[in-house]
């Protein structure tokens, strides 16, 4: 083989360098509005990503004219007050609900410290006595009959 001739992988090794040269000389050149593109489209879509958010924050009026809503808003909607003159509904059975500790300003009562010492006595609760700042609640039923329902 004769050291003047180039051969085949020699050949390919400069078409390749010289398209990455190429590239590299082409990047340089349009290096400025490449960059510029770049921040244009990043703009575009941080203003369309800001106004799809606004949208949601913004509303008509009946006249028309664009109003915020106020996201905090305790005045209730016109629907909502015909459903707060409804009484509210009660589900279809009793829940018992068991005797338990109740924080409270005051002093227990002498029938809450007699119902604690039944509970201690059957070992429902570890302390003698009621805790301070606490008041012993009884067994009942939570949405339980009515006596005004009972007696229609």
């Amino acid at each position: 083989m004769d050291p003047s001739e180039p051969n085949a992988s020699e050949d390919e090794a400069k078409e390749t360098t010289s398209v990455a040269g190429r590239a590299k000389r082409w990047y340089r050149k349009h290096e400025k509005t490449l960059k510029g593109v770049g921040i244009g489209v990043m703009t575009v879509a941080v203003s369309g990503l800001a106004l799809l958010l606004a949208k949601d924050y913004l509303t008509e009026d009946e006249t028309g004219e664009r109003v915020t809503l106020d996201t905090e808003s305790s005045a209730p909607e016109p629907e909502d007050e015909e459903d707060e003159a409804a009484p509210p509904e009660r589900p279809m059975s009793p829940q018992h609900v068991s005797g338990h500790l109740m924080k409270t300003n005051g002093q227990p009562s002498e029938a809450a410290k007699a119902a604690y010492a039944e509970a201690y006595a059957a070992g429902l609760v570890e302390d003698p006595e009621i805790p301070r700042g606490y008041t012993w609640r009884q067994d009942y039923e939570r949405y339980g009959e009515d006596e005004d329902d009972s007696e229609e």
